[in-house]
């Protein structure tokens, strides 16, 4: 049906899943409260997100995970691993994050929390990011963007053949190849977008959540970090002052 990775099936003989098979403890799944059941149902469980039909159980899901963790180690050793893997993982004792849940096991194989992408200060550089961005999203990944290279408002193009529009207006087109898309179904897109304390723009830029302002100096469905440098963070801590020149 295309909804599981069919490395699984390569990657196994028969007589290996007829022996995972035999590791589900399926009443662990009662274990499970009412909200953790609508939790897996809503985030986890391969399914199709139009029709409503699941596919798999809990206990499917964590064998099946381990399974494709566990899929290129070897043939000896690897069914063992396998098998305390999906123990853990079913009793609770380790905790998987969103991209393992949903996504191991399935076509889809991009299994990271968190993808870093830099923007540099040029229209090919900025335009990719945003095509980062949305590839990443819809592969269930959270964003973080270093975006302290684009030049501040009123900057010189070309040699002052234009001035540059600033920040913000990229901002939001970072913002809106966030909320193009949702995180593979499960959640919706979320980013974290990074600049120097030192950026020309600063003062407009600490602002860009807050409530107050109208909608054309605020990007407020991105979150923001503020960077610094060793030689400020030195004279913070001993109480120095710190230029800006």
């Amino acid at each position: 049906m295309g909804k599981y990775d069919q490395a699984l099936l390569d990657d196994y003989t028969r007589e290996e899943w007829d022996t995972m098979d035999g590791f589900i403890d399926h009443w662990r799944d009662m274990t499970f409260s009412y909200a953790a059941v609508k939790q897996l149902e809503g985030k986890y469980l391969v399914q199709n997100r139009v029709t409503g039909e699941i596919y798999e159980s809990a206990q499917f899901l964590y064998l099946l995970v381990s399974a494709s963790l566990f899929s290129k180690y070897p043939k000896e050793t690897r069914l063992d691993y396998v098998k305390r893997f999906y123990d853990a993982t079913s009793t609770f004792k380790i905790s998987l994050p969103t991209p393992i849940m949903a996504g191991v096991r399935t076509p889809t194989r991009q299994f990271s929390s968190c993808v870093l992408i830099e923007c540099d200060d040029s229209l090919d550089s900025i335009n990719a990011t945003a095509s980062a961005i949305v590839k990443y999203v819809s592969q269930r990944a959270g964003i973080g963007i270093n975006a302290g290279a684009i030049r501040a408002l009123g900057s010189e193009i070309r040699g002052g053949e234009a001035f540059h529009t600033g920040c913000i207006p990229f901002y939001k087109y970072f913002q809106t190849a966030v909320k193009s898309c949702s995180q593979g179904g499960v959640r919706g897109g979320a980013a974290t977008l990074y600049y120097p304390i030192w950026h020309l723009e600063a003062e407009n830029l600490l602002v860009l959540k807050n409530n107050r302002g109208v909608e054309d100096n605020r990007v407020r469905h991105m979150d923001y970090g503020v960077q610094l440098n060793k030689l400020m963070y030195q004279r913070l801590i001993k109480g120095s002052e710190i230029n800006f020149i």
